[in-house]
Protein backbone atom coordinates (compact mmCIF):
# COMPACT_ATOMS: atom_id res chain seq x y z
CA UNK A 1 0.00 0.00 0.00
CA UNK A 2 1.36 3.10 -1.22
CA UNK A 3 1.52 6.19 1.85
CA UNK A 4 0.66 9.25 0.33
CA UNK A 5 0.84 11.32 3.17
CA UNK A 6 3.86 13.03 2.51
CA UNK A 7 3.25 13.94 -1.46
CA UNK A 8 2.29 17.55 -1.61
CA UNK A 9 -1.78 17.67 -2.93
CA UNK A 10 -1.86 18.97 -6.55
CA UNK A 11 -5.22 19.52 -8.20
CA UNK A 12 -4.13 16.60 -11.19
CA UNK A 13 -2.30 13.81 -10.39
CA UNK A 14 -1.74 10.04 -11.90
CA UNK A 15 -4.66 8.79 -9.83
CA UNK A 16 -7.09 11.83 -10.74
CA UNK A 17 -8.11 15.42 -9.55
CA UNK A 18 -7.81 15.91 -5.60
CA UNK A 19 -9.29 19.02 -4.08
CA UNK A 20 -6.91 21.54 -2.19
CA UNK A 21 -7.15 22.57 0.73
CA UNK A 22 -7.17 26.71 1.21
CA UNK A 23 -7.10 29.08 3.49
CA UNK A 24 -7.80 33.10 3.84
CA UNK A 25 -4.91 34.81 5.04
CA UNK A 26 -7.41 36.15 7.99
CA UNK A 27 -7.99 32.80 8.65
CA UNK A 28 -4.41 32.06 8.90
CA UNK A 29 -3.66 34.50 10.75
CA UNK A 30 -5.87 33.60 13.77
CA UNK A 31 -4.62 29.67 13.02
CA UNK A 32 -0.61 31.47 13.99
CA UNK A 33 -1.91 33.64 16.44
CA UNK A 34 -0.27 36.23 14.59
CA UNK A 35 -0.69 39.79 13.15
CA UNK A 36 -2.22 40.36 9.89
CA UNK A 37 -0.60 43.84 7.61
CA UNK A 38 -1.10 44.74 4.28
CA UNK A 39 -1.84 47.44 1.82
CA UNK A 40 -5.46 47.23 2.46
CA UNK A 41 -8.08 45.63 4.14
CA UNK A 42 -8.63 43.16 1.02
CA UNK A 43 -5.59 41.42 2.15
CA UNK A 44 -7.98 39.76 4.83
CA UNK A 45 -9.83 37.40 1.95
CA UNK A 46 -7.05 37.25 0.08
CA UNK A 47 -7.13 32.69 -1.04
CA UNK A 48 -3.62 30.68 -0.50
CA UNK A 49 -3.77 27.24 -1.34
CA UNK A 50 0.06 26.40 -0.35
CA UNK A 51 2.75 26.69 1.38
CA UNK A 52 6.48 27.45 -0.91
CA UNK A 53 9.77 28.68 -0.64
CA UNK A 54 10.70 32.29 -0.80
CA UNK A 55 11.62 31.97 -4.29
CA UNK A 56 9.24 29.68 -5.71
CA UNK A 57 6.30 31.13 -4.02
CA UNK A 58 3.49 32.10 -6.11
CA UNK A 59 0.98 34.63 -5.42
CA UNK A 60 -1.56 32.10 -4.12
CA UNK A 61 1.36 30.60 -1.82
CA UNK A 62 2.39 31.46 1.40
CA UNK A 63 6.04 31.66 2.68
CA UNK A 64 8.33 32.34 5.31
CA UNK A 65 10.86 34.67 6.59
CA UNK A 66 12.93 34.06 9.39
CA UNK A 67 16.17 35.70 8.97
CA UNK A 68 17.02 39.32 7.80
CA UNK A 69 19.58 38.47 5.25
CA UNK A 70 16.54 36.97 3.17
CA UNK A 71 14.90 40.39 3.55
CA UNK A 72 16.03 40.79 -0.35
CA UNK A 73 14.68 37.65 -2.53
CA UNK A 74 11.43 37.86 0.25
CA UNK A 75 10.84 41.58 -1.58
CA UNK A 76 11.64 40.14 -4.86
CA UNK A 77 9.29 37.18 -4.21
CA UNK A 78 5.37 36.33 -5.89
CA UNK A 79 4.67 35.12 -2.94
CA UNK A 80 0.73 36.12 -1.76
CA UNK A 81 1.82 36.21 1.97
CA UNK A 82 4.53 35.99 4.41
CA UNK A 83 5.15 35.07 7.83
CA UNK A 84 7.81 37.11 9.50
CA UNK A 85 9.21 37.88 12.42
CA UNK A 86 7.46 40.69 14.65
CA UNK A 87 8.55 44.01 14.32
CA UNK A 88 9.33 46.60 11.63
CA UNK A 89 9.52 44.67 8.64
CA UNK A 90 10.93 46.63 5.66
CA UNK A 91 8.55 44.94 3.26
CA UNK A 92 6.06 47.36 1.83
CA UNK A 93 2.87 46.80 0.15
CA UNK A 94 3.15 42.98 0.77
CA UNK A 95 0.83 41.13 3.10
CA UNK A 96 2.58 40.15 6.26
CA UNK A 97 2.03 37.74 9.43
CA UNK A 98 3.71 38.96 12.26
CA UNK A 99 4.62 35.93 14.77
CA UNK A 100 7.28 35.31 17.88
CA UNK A 101 9.12 32.29 15.95
CA UNK A 102 8.55 31.92 11.97
CA UNK A 103 10.11 28.55 11.59
CA UNK A 104 7.50 27.08 14.32
CA UNK A 105 4.66 29.20 12.13
CA UNK A 106 6.29 27.77 8.87
CA UNK A 107 5.89 23.82 10.62
CA UNK A 108 2.23 24.65 11.38
CA UNK A 109 1.71 25.99 7.92
CA UNK A 110 2.83 22.63 6.65
CA UNK A 111 0.77 20.71 9.26
CA UNK A 112 -2.08 22.81 7.98
CA UNK A 113 -1.36 22.55 3.94
CA UNK A 114 -0.40 18.99 3.80
CA UNK A 115 -1.25 16.90 6.82
CA UNK A 116 -0.42 13.23 6.64
CA UNK A 117 -3.58 11.61 5.41
CA UNK A 118 -4.56 8.37 7.09
CA UNK A 119 -5.62 5.13 4.81
CA UNK A 120 -8.88 3.40 6.98
CA UNK A 121 -7.80 -0.36 6.53
CA UNK A 122 -8.31 -2.24 9.70
CA UNK A 123 -6.28 -5.38 10.46
CA UNK A 124 -5.23 -6.42 6.87
CA UNK A 125 -5.84 -10.82 6.40
CA UNK A 126 -2.04 -10.19 4.85
CA UNK A 127 -1.32 -9.64 8.17
CA UNK A 128 -0.15 -11.78 11.41
CA UNK A 129 -1.93 -11.00 14.78
CA UNK A 130 -1.91 -13.63 16.89
CA UNK A 131 -5.12 -14.43 19.03
CA UNK A 132 -5.93 -12.31 22.19
CA UNK A 133 -3.85 -8.92 20.47
CA UNK A 134 -5.95 -5.81 21.54
CA UNK A 135 -5.77 -3.98 18.61
CA UNK A 136 -7.15 -0.31 18.99
CA UNK A 137 -9.90 1.49 16.98
CA UNK A 138 -9.31 3.03 13.84
CA UNK A 139 -5.69 1.16 13.98
CA UNK A 140 -4.46 -0.04 10.76
CA UNK A 141 -2.17 -2.89 10.57
CA UNK A 142 -0.98 -3.44 7.23
CA UNK A 143 -0.05 -6.92 5.28
CA UNK A 144 3.01 -7.88 6.35
CA UNK A 145 3.15 -6.70 9.69
CA UNK A 146 3.67 -9.81 12.44
CA UNK A 147 2.08 -8.55 15.86
CA UNK A 148 2.59 -11.61 18.11
CA UNK A 149 1.32 -12.77 21.55
CA UNK A 150 -0.48 -9.94 24.51
CA UNK A 151 0.55 -7.26 22.29
CA UNK A 152 -1.66 -3.84 23.40
CA UNK A 153 -1.68 -1.18 20.39
CA UNK A 154 -4.18 2.05 21.25
CA UNK A 155 -6.34 3.78 18.64
CA UNK A 156 -5.07 4.91 15.40
CA UNK A 157 -1.89 3.98 14.92
CA UNK A 158 -0.37 2.65 11.89
CA UNK A 159 1.55 -0.54 11.48
CA UNK A 160 3.27 -0.74 8.38
CA UNK A 161 4.69 -3.68 6.15
CA UNK A 162 7.13 -5.74 7.69
CA UNK A 163 7.05 -4.55 11.43
CA UNK A 164 7.52 -6.82 13.94
CA UNK A 165 5.73 -6.98 17.64
CA UNK A 166 7.08 -9.02 19.91
CA UNK A 167 5.09 -10.78 22.88
CA UNK A 168 3.79 -8.16 25.40
CA UNK A 169 4.59 -4.52 23.82
CA UNK A 170 2.33 -2.11 24.77
CA UNK A 171 2.15 0.79 22.12
CA UNK A 172 -0.07 4.09 22.54
CA UNK A 173 -2.63 5.50 20.52
CA UNK A 174 -1.72 8.41 17.10
CA UNK A 175 1.64 6.01 16.28
CA UNK A 176 2.96 5.34 13.13
CA UNK A 177 5.97 2.21 13.25
CA UNK A 178 7.06 2.28 9.40
CA UNK A 179 7.88 -0.08 7.35
CA UNK A 180 10.32 -3.13 8.69
CA UNK A 181 10.43 -1.41 12.61
CA UNK A 182 11.24 -4.33 15.28
CA UNK A 183 10.00 -3.56 18.38
CA UNK A 184 11.16 -6.68 20.59
CA UNK A 185 9.29 -8.70 23.04
CA UNK A 186 7.54 -6.85 26.01
CA UNK A 187 9.07 -2.89 25.39
CA UNK A 188 6.44 -0.05 25.63
CA UNK A 189 5.98 2.79 23.27
CA UNK A 190 3.96 6.02 24.40
CA UNK A 191 1.31 7.67 22.52
CA UNK A 192 1.94 9.84 19.59
CA UNK A 193 5.74 8.24 18.71
CA UNK A 194 7.14 8.22 15.35
CA UNK A 195 9.32 5.34 14.64
CA UNK A 196 10.99 5.04 10.66
CA UNK A 197 11.97 2.61 8.75
CA UNK A 198 14.65 -0.24 9.94
CA UNK A 199 14.47 0.92 13.32
CA UNK A 200 15.42 -1.79 16.18
CA UNK A 201 14.16 -0.84 19.60
CA UNK A 202 14.96 -3.90 22.78
CA UNK A 203 17.74 -5.64 20.97
CA UNK A 204 20.15 -6.95 23.58
CA UNK A 205 22.59 -4.80 24.76
CA UNK A 206 26.17 -5.41 24.46
CA UNK A 207 26.56 -7.33 27.46
CA UNK A 208 29.51 -10.03 27.37
CA UNK A 209 32.11 -10.42 30.26
CA UNK A 210 35.48 -12.38 29.66
CA UNK A 211 35.97 -15.89 31.20
CA UNK A 212 39.14 -17.74 31.54
CA UNK A 213 38.90 -20.81 29.61
CA UNK A 214 41.09 -24.24 29.76
CA UNK A 215 41.98 -23.67 26.11
CA UNK A 216 45.39 -23.07 25.19
CA UNK A 217 44.42 -21.88 22.26
CA UNK A 218 41.87 -19.33 23.60
CA UNK A 219 42.97 -18.85 26.96
CA UNK A 220 39.52 -16.15 26.98
CA UNK A 221 36.16 -16.18 26.03
CA UNK A 222 33.51 -13.28 26.41
CA UNK A 223 30.17 -15.04 27.81
CA UNK A 224 27.48 -13.20 26.77
CA UNK A 225 25.43 -11.04 29.92
CA UNK A 226 21.21 -12.18 29.75
CA UNK A 227 19.42 -8.82 28.76
CA UNK A 228 16.35 -9.53 30.63
CA UNK A 229 15.19 -5.87 30.79
CA UNK A 230 13.00 -3.75 28.58
CA UNK A 231 12.85 -0.56 26.38
CA UNK A 232 10.36 2.45 27.49
CA UNK A 233 9.92 4.85 25.01
CA UNK A 234 7.66 7.80 25.93
CA UNK A 235 5.16 10.13 24.52
CA UNK A 236 5.70 12.27 21.64
CA UNK A 237 9.45 10.56 20.72
CA UNK A 238 10.09 10.44 16.93
CA UNK A 239 13.05 7.62 16.00
CA UNK A 240 15.09 8.04 12.59
CA UNK A 241 15.72 5.49 10.42
CA UNK A 242 17.73 2.71 11.37
CA UNK A 243 18.83 4.03 14.80
CA UNK A 244 18.78 1.05 17.79
CA UNK A 245 17.79 1.31 21.02
CA UNK A 246 19.25 -1.28 23.62
CA UNK A 247 17.22 -3.92 26.09
CA UNK A 248 18.41 -2.97 29.55
CA UNK A 249 20.09 -5.79 31.54
CA UNK A 250 17.89 -6.22 34.01
CA UNK A 251 15.42 -3.28 34.51
CA UNK A 252 14.91 -0.47 31.45
CA UNK A 253 16.36 1.65 28.94
CA UNK A 254 14.42 4.80 28.73
CA UNK A 255 13.76 7.66 26.03
CA UNK A 256 11.71 10.13 27.95
CA UNK A 257 8.81 12.02 26.41
CA UNK A 258 9.19 14.33 23.35
CA UNK A 259 12.92 13.32 22.16
CA UNK A 260 13.98 13.49 19.06
CA UNK A 261 16.52 10.55 17.49
CA UNK A 262 17.82 10.76 14.18
CA UNK A 263 19.13 8.44 11.33
CA UNK A 264 21.70 5.85 12.55
CA UNK A 265 21.62 6.39 16.31
CA UNK A 266 22.89 3.71 18.84
CA UNK A 267 21.88 3.93 22.40
CA UNK A 268 22.91 1.68 24.46
CA UNK A 269 21.83 -0.54 27.48
CA UNK A 270 20.41 1.07 30.46
CA UNK A 271 20.55 4.53 29.65
CA UNK A 272 18.48 7.30 30.35
CA UNK A 273 17.53 9.90 27.82
CA UNK A 274 16.15 12.66 29.08
CA UNK A 275 13.05 15.07 27.95
CA UNK A 276 12.99 16.95 24.85
CA UNK A 277 16.84 15.71 24.03
CA UNK A 278 18.22 15.74 20.30
CA UNK A 279 20.42 13.45 19.01
CA UNK A 280 21.85 14.10 15.53
CA UNK A 281 22.88 11.02 13.21
CA UNK A 282 26.06 9.04 13.68
CA UNK A 283 25.77 9.17 17.39
CA UNK A 284 26.40 6.83 20.31
CA UNK A 285 25.39 6.98 23.87
CA UNK A 286 27.57 4.08 25.68
CA UNK A 287 25.68 1.70 27.96
CA UNK A 288 24.35 2.93 31.46
CA UNK A 289 24.78 6.76 30.67
CA UNK A 290 22.23 8.99 31.52
CA UNK A 291 21.41 12.30 29.47
CA UNK A 292 19.58 14.93 31.28
CA UNK A 293 16.86 17.29 29.78
CA UNK A 294 16.92 19.56 26.49
CA UNK A 295 20.71 17.80 25.83
CA UNK A 296 21.82 17.97 22.37
CA UNK A 297 24.20 16.03 20.85
CA UNK A 298 25.57 17.21 17.20
CA UNK A 299 26.28 14.46 14.70
CA UNK A 300 29.37 11.44 15.05
CA UNK A 301 29.31 12.19 18.65
CA UNK A 302 30.18 9.35 20.96
CA UNK A 303 29.53 9.51 24.67
CA UNK A 304 31.04 6.64 26.80
CA UNK A 305 29.55 4.48 29.05
CA UNK A 306 28.69 5.24 32.90
CA UNK A 307 28.45 8.79 32.32
CA UNK A 308 26.14 11.81 33.20
CA UNK A 309 25.33 14.27 31.32
CA UNK A 310 23.51 17.28 32.27
CA UNK A 311 20.68 19.54 31.51
CA UNK A 312 20.97 21.71 28.44
CA UNK A 313 24.41 20.39 27.29
CA UNK A 314 25.23 21.20 23.97
CA UNK A 315 28.09 18.11 22.90
CA UNK A 316 29.52 19.12 19.73
CA UNK A 317 29.91 17.29 16.12
CA UNK A 318 32.42 14.54 16.90
CA UNK A 319 32.69 15.00 19.99
CA UNK A 320 34.54 12.11 22.21
CA UNK A 321 32.80 12.33 25.54
CA UNK A 322 35.38 10.62 28.30
CA UNK A 323 33.90 11.63 31.41
CA UNK A 324 31.15 13.53 33.21
CA UNK A 325 29.76 17.15 31.16
CA UNK A 326 27.82 19.78 33.46
CA UNK A 327 24.80 21.00 33.57
CA UNK A 328 24.68 24.13 30.83
CA UNK A 329 28.20 23.19 29.59
CA UNK A 330 29.24 23.12 25.47
CA UNK A 331 32.18 20.74 24.72
CA UNK A 332 34.16 19.73 21.62
CA UNK A 333 36.58 17.48 20.40
CA UNK A 334 38.43 14.17 21.44
CA UNK A 335 38.78 14.12 24.13
CA UNK A 336 35.99 16.11 24.49
CA UNK A 337 36.72 19.36 26.45
CA UNK A 338 35.20 23.02 27.10
CA UNK A 339 34.07 24.50 23.72
CA UNK A 340 35.99 28.07 24.13
CA UNK A 341 39.28 25.62 25.25
CA UNK A 342 38.22 23.46 22.71
CA UNK A 343 38.01 25.86 19.36
CA UNK A 344 41.32 27.66 20.68
CA UNK A 345 43.05 24.03 20.35
CA UNK A 346 41.32 23.48 17.19
CA UNK A 347 42.48 26.85 16.22
CA UNK A 348 46.24 26.08 16.63
CA UNK A 349 46.44 22.62 14.96
CA UNK A 350 46.94 24.41 11.33
CA UNK A 351 50.19 25.74 12.95
CA UNK A 352 51.93 23.48 14.72
CA UNK A 353 54.01 22.67 12.06
CA UNK A 354 55.63 25.60 11.51
CA UNK A 355 56.07 26.19 15.43
CA UNK A 356 57.57 22.92 15.55
CA UNK A 357 60.21 23.93 12.88
CA UNK A 358 60.37 27.22 14.80
CA UNK A 359 61.18 25.41 18.18
CA UNK A 360 63.68 23.50 16.50
CA UNK A 361 66.02 26.02 15.15
CA UNK A 362 65.46 28.43 18.76
CA UNK A 363 66.88 24.76 20.24
CA UNK A 364 69.53 24.43 17.51
CA UNK A 365 70.58 28.57 18.27
CA UNK A 366 70.23 28.18 22.28
CA UNK A 367 72.51 24.34 21.72
CA UNK A 368 75.33 26.60 19.46
CA UNK A 369 75.26 29.55 22.41
CA UNK A 370 76.36 27.70 25.09
CA UNK A 371 78.75 25.70 22.85
CA UNK A 372 79.75 29.22 22.03
CA UNK A 373 80.36 30.22 25.89
CA UNK A 374 81.50 27.20 27.22
CA UNK A 375 84.70 27.88 24.99
CA UNK A 376 85.11 31.35 26.15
Amino acid sequence: MIDRARRPRTQNTSTGRRELQTFTLGELSEKLKGRLEGPDDTVVAKVISGVRSITTAGPNDITFLDNPKHLEPAAASRAGGIVVPVGDIPLPGRALIHVEQPYVAFATLLDLFYARQRESIGVSPAAYVAEGAEIGAETNIYPGAYVAREVRIGDRTDVYPGVYVGDGVHIGSDCVLYPNAMIYHGCQIGDRVIIHAGVVIGADGFGFVQQKSASATEPIVHKKVPQLGIVVIEDDVEIGANSAVDRATLEETRVRRGTKIDNLVQIGHNCRVGHHCLLVAHTAVGGSTTLGNYVTVAGQAGISDHLKVGDRAILGPQAGVVKDVPEGASVIGTPATAGGQGRRAFASFPHVPDLRKRLWKLEKRVAELEGESRGK
